[in-house]
């Protein structure tokens, strides 16, 4: 049986996961003209700091667009299935199954994309979104890596210990 604080973390973060996924096929249903104007402020922005041209900047928004938000579901998906894969042994599982879901999900969300009006579906998007999820889902690991590290382990010993002065 699941403790409520177990059953807490993993319905934070699969939850956090599905509003993510969300988000994303919204952005997915927008017609191409709608989307462009999304990235279009920032991209002029990019435009004026760097010299670049506004099509190449505004690609250059979009891509990192992709990159950061398959970052955070490739991150919350990790977490979740941090919670059900529990063992210190089960570190692969948990990239390989938050992996396989971000990248399924960006299979279905490209797919998605190719019902809107002026907007193509693209492999290269899946290849970005796959390494977007596969980065957030390592900073992840470590950033869980180092909750736990600081963490007293049940019993009350600390895993930690820190440097002791010399008297």
């Amino acid at each position: 049986m699941l403790s409520v604080r177990l059953f807490s973390k993993r319905l934070f973060f699969f939850g956090l996961s599905a509003c993510i996924m969300l988000a994303l096929f919204g952005f997915s249903a927008q017609p191409g003209p709608e989307s462009d104007a999304l990235s279009l402020p920032l991209a002029s922005v990019l435009r004026r700091l760097f010299g670049l041209p506004l099509a190449d900047a505004n690609r250059l928004v979009r891509k990192a667009a992709h990159f950061g938000a398959y970052f955070l579901l490739g991150g919350t998906l990790f977490g979740g299935f941090s919670t059900v894969f529990r063992a210190a042994g089960q570190r692969f599982r948990r990239f390989f199954f938050s992996e396989t879901a971000a990248v399924l999900y960006a299979l279905f969300d490209e797919w998605h994309q190719h019902f809107s009006a002026a907007r193509t579906p693209a492999l290269t998007d899946v290849c970005l979104d796959a390494a977007g999820a596969f980065c957030g889902a390592l900073c992840f690991s470590a950033l869980f890596a180092l909750i736990r590290r600081r963490k007293p382990r049940v019993g009350g010993t600390p895993f930690y210990h820190p440097p002791q002065r010399k008297r």
